[in-house]
């Protein structure tokens, strides 16, 4: 899963905590761009047999990188 956000999702952790009464359950705090997050739920239950959920949030508008730009104008 962190490794499906950092980089196919382009995205950043932001922080890792344990939850539940035993600890079992993992949250994790990420950013990544909303257009790759398309399709993220059907990978999250693959990636996880299906024992992940997630929840979605606008956090903040940022720059393109050049590279996308041009992909953009083009």
């Amino acid at each position: 899963v962190l490794s499906d956000l950092t980089g196919l999702r382009r995205g950043r952790i932001l922080s890792i905590g344990h939850e539940g009464s035993d600890g079992d359950l993992v949250q994790v705090d990420a950013e990544a761009p909303l257009e790759a997050m398309v399709g993220y739920s059907s990978a999250l239950r693959s990636l996880s047999s299906g024992n992940a959920s997630f929840s979605l949030h606008f956090a903040t508008y940022r720059a393109l990188t050049p590279e996308l730009q041009q992909t953009v104008l083009e």
